[in-house]
């Protein structure tokens, strides 16, 4: 009567409540098994097996069927059962726009891509092709565009801004400060 839905449970605190016994991680960054008590789970999926299918969640409100405004989509990336897949978040980026824009994708290997479905490194924040990939002995983070290309390091006023290096040897091998007191740069080894 409160426009309240409960699936596993008599007493729904929100619009949708799924509620499920224990979903428990079997090992440290494993998710439950194929099997078994999925726990409050939602499956969203797709019909088909083929390359890009897979199952989205479109967040809105209300007031006609374009107006959702942000959405999380699975890429099937590898065909078959079990495959492998992409998870991507799009946002519309005009007020008349009839579809999103992808804005960040995780690949099934782990590689976060900003503005970018095909990341180079670990983190890759691109805005625009500079015609480069990014070294495999420093692609950590990379950061692109064609044109200036930087980054922003903001600490406090009487404070340091750093870059450090370590190794196994210790966490501070290296670094480079800037000091704002004496706006003065600091090359410093172990």
């Amino acid at each position: 009567s409160d426009g309240k839905v409960g699936i596993g449970t008599s007493s729904p605190t929100s619009q949708l409540n799924v509620h499920g016994a224990g979903q428990g991680i079997v090992s440290a960054g494993v998710w439950g098994a194929d099997t078994g008590d999925l726990g409050g789970t939602i499956i969203v999926t797709d019909s088909g097996g083929a390359d890009n299918d897979g199952g989205m969640l479109l967040l809105g409100s209300s007031g006609g069927s374009m107006n959702y405004f942000a959405g999380i989509k699975s890429f099937q990336t590898s065909g078959g059962n079990r495959g492998l897949g992409d998870l991507a978040f799009g946002t519309r980026a005009g007020n008349n726009d009839t579809a999103l824009t992808e804005r960040m994708r995780i690949l099934a290997g782990g590689k976060v891509g900003i503005g970018t479905d095909s990341p180079d490194g670990n983190l890759h924040i691109f805005t625009a092709d500079a015609s480069q990939a990014a070294n495999a002995n420093s692609d950590e983070l990379t950061l692109e565009n064609s044109g200036h290309c930087g980054m922003s390091i903001f600490s406090g006023t009487t404070s340091y801004g750093l870059i450090r290096f370590g190794d196994s040897g210790g966490a501070t091998r290296g670094e480079i400060g800037y000091l704002h007191t004496t706006d003065t740069f600091n090359f410093n080894t172990a």
